[in-house]
């Protein structure tokens, strides 16, 4: 199947969550609200074409809600994966993903995991070493980023590339990590911000060499 066609089914397969997304409640009485597709493929456009993931291993889907973003990225050709804690979104979202498979519109190794993102058990679930994960995508939840910086400070390999998506004025500095690029404006009510993780050389900071990110219209 052509990407063009791929894109589609992807497209197509979410787009009922979308009219959904400003009010779809989760098990526990919580508020669902998806990355807009769009905003998702201008994301990943601005990074791919600013050279910001040259690294074509695992690309990480940090709270991957209804798998629209690994469904998205496996069609572009990355190794996609996602963890979400949310038992009834994580069953969900496996699901979708099946269902994208069976129509040829992913990758078969695109997979989701319910689980904790920060638990090294999570990804031994997915037969996944968490340092082989080369790119992090996390729609910023400020309860749980911190914990993903940390894991990434201390276990990622220096490159390792963070995107964040979410509201305005919403993107901090982070010890160790360097903010390449961004906020950019992707819509009314949502940023992006690229990071990477610095390399260090007795014990100082040396500057990420990625390329600056800029906006791509």
């Amino acid at each position: 199947m052509i990407l063009e066609k791929r894109l589609t089914a992807v497209l197509d397969a979410y787009r009922e969550q979308d009219v959904l997304a400003k009010g779809t409640k989760i098990n526990d009485g919580r508020i669902f609200v998806p990355t807009s597709l769009q905003e998702a493929m201008t994301l990943l456009t601005i990074g791919a074409k600013s050279g910001f993931y040259p690294n074509r291993g695992y690309f990480l889907d940090a709270g991957s809600g209804d798998g629209r973003m690994v469904a998205l990225l496996s069609c572009l050709g990355y190794k996609a994966i996602g963890v979400e804690f949310d038992l009834e979104l994580a069953v969900y979202s496996q699901g979708k993903l099946e269902q994208l498979k069976r129509q040829g519109a992913i990758t078969a190794d695109a997979k989701i995991a319910k689980g904790d993102f920060t638990d090294a058990g999570t990804y031994q679930k997915m037969g996944v070493d968490f340092q082989d994960i080369r790119n992090i995508f996390h729609g910023i939840n400020l309860v749980s980023l911190r914990g993903l910086v940390e894991k990434i400070k201390n276990e990622s390999p220096s490159g390792t590339t963070l995107t964040l998506y979410g509201p305005f004025g919403m993107f901090p500095e982070f010890e160790g990590l360097a903010k390449v690029s961004g906020p950019h404006r992707l819509g009314y009510v949502a940023d992006v911000a690229y990071y990477q993780k610095c390399r260090v050389m007795n014990g100082r900071r040396l500057e990420t060499a990625a390329q600056q990110v800029t906006a791509v219209r």
